[in-house]
């Protein structure tokens, strides 16, 4: 039986997951300092990246959906700081466009034409890299 489908994971097969991650988070912490400058006087972008760390320890329910459980803390850091789910929902969408800022390895997308010419081509993804946004 011959291969006729060909499936990626995204995260760390097409570009460095770690990196984007980081960069997102950057975004983040820059916007909540323009917008919401209680938070990053109280948090740095280390100490609110184990703030979330440490409220996704305490809610392992949400574990399998990555993007309700950052959505999740975010609506607690708003109310902890007087402000209510339209913060949380910006700094999410905020978080959400800088996750799919993705640089791909080199060779990645020649690669992915080469391949598109004899095989259908997918991606699995747990929901948080939208290929509708990176392209």
């Amino acid at each position: 039986m011959a291969i006729r489908c060909v499936a990626f994971d995204l995260d760390d097969t097409f570009w460095d997951c770690r990196a984007v991650i980081a960069h997102a988070e950057q975004q983040l912490y820059q916007w909540l300092q323009a917008n919401h400058p209680a938070i990053s006087r109280e948090y740095s972008l280390k100490a609110l990246i184990t703030h979330r760390q440490d409220f996704a320890t305490c809610h392992p329910e949400l574990h399998h959906d990555l993007g309700a459980l950052r959505l999740t803390w975010l609506q607690t850091l708003a109310r902890e700081h007087g402000q209510n789910s339209t913060m949380a929902q910006a700094a999410y969408e905020k978080f959400f466009i800088a996750r799919n800022q993705v640089t791909f390895f080199p060779e990645v997308l020649e690669t992915l034409n080469r391949l598109h010419g004899s095989y259908r081509l997918g991606v699995i993804s747990n929901g948080n890299a939208d290929v509708h946004h990176i392209g």
